[in-house]
């Protein structure tokens, strides 16, 4: 319940007003971790339903073993989604806990685009795109987490290479040394602007059924936001539906000690 502040005396509605803000933050907070909750069940409750299914059918009657081996990989397919799903769970936790890895060192962002795109340039050439690394020749340092940094990357690269169609390119660019950011461009389909407030909110989806069919579940960009804060850094969204998508991650100004210090 909220406090009426229409009978209160005068220096007690401001009082009233920051209690009114606490529970109004509560309250989202709650119905938050409910969703979540929610969100969390159904996400691992189909390949539970799937694995269940297959095993029930496979077991009604002998069957060749073709048939066991393809039973086998359906329901490998759906173990490996639900371990991805809770091992993105449990990181996204440790993160709101801030218990990720505090070991930091300073890492060049050049590298860190460099590894994430040699892991996915097959992944982008099987669907048909071409991922493009645009380095500058100086060295873009940031104060972070190397294997964190490189997971940014990653998931800003595989959700341009999941929305954008075959003939398309995924453009990877580290630049500005004095304010270093990261920004992974695609020529993909965009986003609606009615989406664009929403894309960082755990297990949201613009598409649900191309997302569920690409193996996605909606954590990819949450977890980004996640360790960009614990970065200090902020990521942000420019979009045009039809016309792709730039998400760019923009990193404090390195500490620079002063002249004539040691």
């Amino acid at each position: 319940r909220r406090i009426s502040t229409s009978e209160l005396e005068e220096e007690l509605v401001p009082l009233a007003n920051v209690l009114n803000q606490t529970f109004q933050r509560l309250q989202l907070s709650f119905e938050q971790l409910t969703q979540f909750t929610a969100d969390a069940s159904h996400e691992l409750r189909t390949p539970l339903a799937v694995i269940q299914s297959r095993t029930e059918l496979a077991l009604l009657q002998p069957r060749t073993p073709e048939q066991y081996q393809e039973t086998l990989r359906t329901c490998l397919q759906s173990a490996e989604r639900m371990h991805g799903l809770v091992e993105a769970l449990l990181l996204l936790a440790r993160g709101d806990a801030r218990q990720l890895p505090s070991d930091t060192t300073e890492v060049d962002l050049r590298d860190v685009a460099g590894e994430a795109c040699a892991q996915l340039q097959t992944k982008a050439e099987a669907a048909g795109l071409k991922l493009l690394l645009e380095n500058p020749d100086f060295a873009v340092n940031v104060t972070g987490n190397a294997g964190l940094l490189e997971q940014i990357a990653g998931n800003l690269i595989c959700n341009g290479i999941q929305h954008t169609p075959p003939g398309g390119t995924v453009r990877v660019v580290v630049d500005n040394p004095l304010a270093p950011r990261l920004q992974v461009i695609d020529s993909g389909c965009g986003i609606a602007p009615e989406h664009q407030t929403r894309i960082f909110d755990r297990f949201y989806r613009i598409d649900e059924s191309r997302g569920r069919q690409n193996g996605g579940n909606g954590l990819g960009l949450a977890f980004c936001q996640s360790l960009a804060i614990l970065h200090q850094a902020v990521i942000e969204c420019q979009s045009e539906q039809g016309h792709g998508s730039q998400f760019t991650v923009s990193f404090p100004a390195p500490v620079r000690p002063l002249a004539g210090t040691n």
